[in-house]
């Protein structure tokens, strides 16, 4: 269809574009798949500028998809922040120190067994 210059200029493409993308992103939205921190709106008004932006006659439809496949799908991937994943991580790894230094202290004062 964004191949068609005269039926991209002859429809509401932000309508129609609308009407077929929200949907189908609001339901990647609510599995979890698609960002949450973005509109469904936004989203779909940025895909159809990023469409128009690709200069479909001077590429091959391998190099398009290739550049959708690197581009846009991972701006609309919801994957959480890096920060929040190293915050958890230094947590945990404070707790297990914790927790560490806890069992050493029961070791040291706890009175042998004849097993060892």
């Amino acid at each position: 269809m964004l191949d068609d210059d005269d039926l991209v200029t002859s429809l509401p493409l932000r309508a129609l574009t609308n009407e077929i993308a929200k949907p189908i992103i609001e339901a990647g939205q609510a599995a979890g798949e698609v960002r949450r921190d973005v509109a469904a709106d936004e989203i779909v008004d940025w895909l159809l500028e990023t469409a128009f932006s690709i200069p479909r006659h001077h590429h091959d439809e391998e190099t398009v998809r290739r550049r959708l496949r690197l581009f846009v799908r991972p701006a609309l991937v919801h994957n959480p922040p890096v920060v929040a994943t190293l915050k958890l991580i230094g947590r945990t790894e404070q707790k297990l120190k914790g927790a560490l230094e806890l069992l050493g202290e029961l070791r040291d004062t706890a009175e042998p067994t004849d097993g060892g």
